[in-house]
């Protein structure tokens, strides 16, 4: 019988003070290769996002997990990843392996802390379909309070999120999802986590994400929630845009303790969004060690 240690890493991405935004644990791939125990592992270290990772010179190759399932993308993991890998001495700009759409780029600060900036280059936006009424009763929600004149879209920024309008601050922290019903909403229509949206300010969105098919109740950070909602901001001309570039702030986590803002820039014309980039912190929360016996 021996005794086998396995080395986790948990990241706050999407972080910028200690204990904010959306933890994230990372483990070396090669030390888990069998998919069924990555996914006990993810479930077991109990974050919204897991990654078993790998790199090959400057790629960086992810294999990510939910509590739940195996999930294809995930922006707020690569922000994780690429700040754990910035510790090392090698160069800290990384090309994710699959993410030809995305990119990069990681500056390493004091305190195991890297600034990121996360840029998606595809972003594309489908009408939602279904009821408005339906949809609040399921977000309990009371329907004057999803207004019809703010724009509700599906938005596919590396993964699709339903953004969904809220009319104020009060009526974003009163809702009371039925999970089961939001999350069989998202597997109808295609969509990885249901995002409400409001406004503080002229350029301040408040988001809230639920994700209940990853096995995530709230996710308190979502870097794919922010640029879906910032581009469809821009998109619907919801606040003052400025081409080439719009600039605006996101503010998440408010209501899980782990509160956390964001800048986003949205490169774009009048009539097309060519990109919007992330830009945030991300830093090592801890490590830890798992003891398996074989």
């Amino acid at each position: 019988m021996t005794e086998d240690k396995l080395q986790f890493y948990l990241v706050d991405a999407i972080s910028p003070e200690p204990f904010s935004g959306c933890g994230t644990a990372l483990v070396e791939a090669a030390r888990v290769p069998h998919r069924g125990r990555r996914l006990k592992l993810a479930r077991a270290l109990g974050q919204p996002v897991c990654g078993f990772y790998s790199t090959n010179g400057q790629k960086l190759q992810v294999e990510w997990y939910s509590p739940e399932r195996p999930v294809k993308n995930s922006l707020t993991g690569l922000a994780a990843a690429v700040s754990l890998l910035a510790e090392r001495p090698e160069p800290v700009e990384v090309e994710a392996e699959g993410q030809d759409f995305v990119q990069l780029q990681v500056e390493k600060r004091e305190g195991h802390r890297c600034g990121v900036s996360l840029s998606v280059k595809q972003i594309e936006f489908a009408p939602f379909r279904y009821s408005r009424d339906l949809l609040a009763g399921a977000l309990g929600l009371d329907r004057y309070t999803m207004p019809d004149h703010w724009p509700l879209w599906q938005v596919g920024a590396a993964s699709w999120t339903l953004v969904v309008p809220v009319m104020n601050v009060e009526a974003m922290g009163a809702v009371r999802p039925d999970y089961d019903s939001i999350g069989r909403l998202c597997r109808k229509i295609g969509v990885e986590r249901c995002t409400l949206y409001t406004w503080q300010g002229n350029a301040e969105m408040r988001l809230r994400t639920f994700a209940p098919l990853r096995g995530i109740f709230e996710q308190p950070a979502s870097a794919a929630s922010a640029i879906a909602a910032a581009a469809l901001a821009v998109k619907e001309k919801a606040l003052p845009i400025t081409p080439p570039s719009t600039e605006l702030y996101v503010l998440q986590g408010v209501e899980t303790g782990r509160t956390c803002r964001c800048r986003l820039i949205a490169e774009h014309s009048p009539a097309e969004i060519r990109s919007v980039e992330l830009k945030t912190e991300a830093r090592i929360a801890g490590s830890g060690e798992f003891f398996s016996t074989g």
